[in-house]
């Protein structure tokens, strides 16, 4: 099993892309610390993926981020690859009729959700030439016609950025 020895995170990883991530990691014999809101699609699904436990969290909270990344270390000792997989979606809008709460939610789960758990997991992932997964969207590279998810077009690009970012900064670390 050629991940036989790793322990990743992935965010959101209780159902979807997350969860099929998860599954995937878990399948070739890494240990998985998934994260969700939702308490019971959580355990359901940590009890479906071989070698996982599960974590309720809001990626929205920097209390509960910081608490997923000790109870990872805690549990498994250490943190190689992080997976900032979950986002929200917010109800599709013209721009003039989206309010800056709908804005500002959307932004953070989707951009500063991603900020918190690798700055939270940065530490952890230097001791290891860890890695950082995060998933966007074409959404993020190109604007679609009628699309009307501005607020998730704009998270998803700066993602994309921030990714970039990210891999000049902590090159050196070896983090990839």
């Amino acid at each position: 099993m050629r991940l036989s020895e790793k322990v990743v995170l992935v965010t959101g990883g209780s159902r979807g892309i997350g969860y099929a991530i998860a599954k995937l990691f878990s399948e070739n014999g890494a240990k998985v610390v998934i994260t969700s809101r939702d308490p019971q699609r959580l355990e359901k699904a940590a009890s479906e993926i071989s070698n996982s436990s599960g974590v309720v969290a809001d990626i929205r909270k920097r209390d509960q981020v910081r608490d997923v990344i000790k109870q990872a270390i805690e549990k498994f000792g250490k943190l190689d690859i992080l997976v900032n997989n979950a986002w929200i979606f917010p109800r599709i809008k013209r721009l003039h009729e989206i309010d800056e709460g709908e804005w500002n939610k959307v932004l953070d789960a989707n951009l500063t959700g991603q900020f918190r758990f690798t700055k939270e997991a940065i530490p952890h992932l230097q001791k290891r030439s860890g890695s950082i997964i995060n998933i966007s969207s074409d959404a993020g590279l190109k604007a679609y016609q009628g699309f009307n998810a501005d607020a998730y077009s704009a998270s998803k690009a700066a993602l994309v950025a921030l990714t970039k970012c990210w891999a000049l900064e902590y090159a050196k670390d070896k983090i990839m």
